[in-house]
């Protein structure tokens, strides 16, 4: 069964955020018997907090991924980077994930909101991004996400759930907020991460998903040596949810031959 699971989201040195090289993690995945797929961070636009940020550096990523035993992929910020038109078919795949959100108009990077697990929440978050109006900020960060998946360049939504303040809403708003990033999804082609470092999407978000013809993929949003293609949470979303073989985003598929 492993020889037919991509994890599609995995961080390099080479390029990125990550501890291991390239060759390293197409190893480690070699060895666990998944296929691997680099989406390392970049696009044009960006804060310049990466450095795939331009058009040469693009290239040479996708040059150098193009000799090595892993799927291409990139993960784009949601309104902050984008990536050429002409560069799109160039990617077995690109993941649009929300690394900020936007506060007054203002895109605030999130990310010490990827690791920090502060005793009250809303007042914390409240009072670090100075956020007045939660809801508004909801509405806002949900509306560039959703304007970049309507530009057909994204086949993976990444992390979906990991936005300050979501999971503390009320229900009626959850499921408001929920449905119209999954219609969006829908109508786009775009599939649902299962992402283990995040530990996204959230149960309530699943729970809409699966009532949703959803593609779901599979990343282990690996940083760190241990981190890479460790997929106990998407494993344990596709057993709970009953989530099909069928519905999985490169689920027996070789390299390039989406």
């Amino acid at each position: 069964m492993n020889q037919k699971i991509l994890d599609s989201h995995i961080h390099s040195s080479t390029f990125s955020d990550g501890f291991l090289s390239i060759e390293e993690i197409v190893d480690r995945g070699r060895k666990m018997g998944y296929m691997v797929g680099i989406a390392d961070h970049g696009g044009i636009g960006g804060d310049g907090h990466y450095k795939l940020n331009t058009i040469s550096e693009l290239e040479r990523y996708i040059s150098y991924l193009s000799e090595i035993n892993a799927c291409c992929g990139l993960e784009v910020d949601a309104g902050v980077s984008d990536i050429p038109d002409n560069l799109v078919p160039r990617f077995d795949y690109i993941i649009l994930s929300a690394h900020h959100i936007l506060v007054d108009r203002t895109f605030v990077r999130l990310d010490e909101f990827f690791h920090k697990k502060p005793e009250d929440p809303d007042l914390y978050w409240r009072n670090k991004f100075g956020i007045k109006d939660v809801r508004s900020v909801l509405d806002d960060t949900l509306t560039a996400i959703i304007t970049g998946l309507e530009t057909g360049k994204f086949r993976i939504l990444g992390h979906a759930t990991m936005i300050p303040l979501i999971s503390l809403q009320d229900e009626n708003y959850k499921t408001e907020w929920g449905m119209r990033l999954l219609d969006a999804c829908w109508r786009n082609n775009v599939a649902v991460e299962l992402n283990n470092y995040c530990k996204a999407p959230e149960s309530w978000f699943m729970d809409l998903a699966v009532k949703f013809d959803i593609v779901f993929s599979i990343g282990s949003d690996g940083h760190r040596e241990h981190q890479v293609c460790d997929i106990s949470y998407p494993l344990e979303c596709i057993s709970r949810y009953k989530i099909r073989s069928n519905r999985i985003f490169g689920y027996s598929l070789e390299k390039r031959n989406w």
